[in-house]
């Protein structure tokens, strides 16, 4: 089975019970989810651009997007969004290899710890997220500029499609 229970479940006065399972992403993740168009979000967003620059014609080692102080919650397969809603980097841009061998993003506390990180080490692109969206606020949404870098270099570079991507939170 590729689910099991790691704890026994916790029982609480309101009826509801917590229990803590572990599975594996291999068996888990639907083929089906890595394929196809990208998906919209709605429209939204404003279009200031508040990320380093990014260069088009620069070799990048992964992308770090900081999504501090917009109270992104970690997801298992977050989306990155243009201010029109339209997907720039998510589940559909990932070779399902990588994505079930580390998933499609990695999650830290800071850049520079992003930097450091095996999956993005080198020279990372580091770019500003301007809004958090979504369930949860699990999805990004970068500058229109930023996304329009960042569809340029995911057609010329391999980093997104290897998901090394990092999400700086709070």
């Amino acid at each position: 089975n590729s689910i099991r229970a790691v704890e026994k479940p916790k029982y609480f006065s309101d009826g509801s019970v917590q229990v803590k399972l572990e599975a594996s992403l291999r068996q888990v993740i639907p083929t089906d989810l890595f394929a196809g168009p990208p998906r919209e979000l709605g429209a939204g967003g404003a279009p200031v651009s508040l990320g380093t620059p990014v260069n088009t014609s620069t070799s990048y080692t992964g992308l770090v997007l900081d999504g501090r102080g917009l109270g992104v919650t970690p997801a298992m397969s977050p989306k990155v969004y243009d201010p029109d809603g339209r997907e720039v980097y998510g589940s559909a841009f990932v070779s399902r290899e990588f994505a079930v061998s580390q998933g499609v993003v990695g999650y830290v506390k800071s850049v520079e710890q992003a930097q450091q990180t095996d999956r993005v080490k080198g020279n990372p692109a580091v770019v500003k997220a301007i809004e958090a969206k979504g369930p949860n606020k699990a999805d990004l949404v970068v500058s229109k500029e930023d996304a329009e870098k960042l569809r340029t270099l995911s057609q010329q570079q391999t980093f997104m499609r290897e998901a090394r991507v990092m999400i700086v939170v709070d």
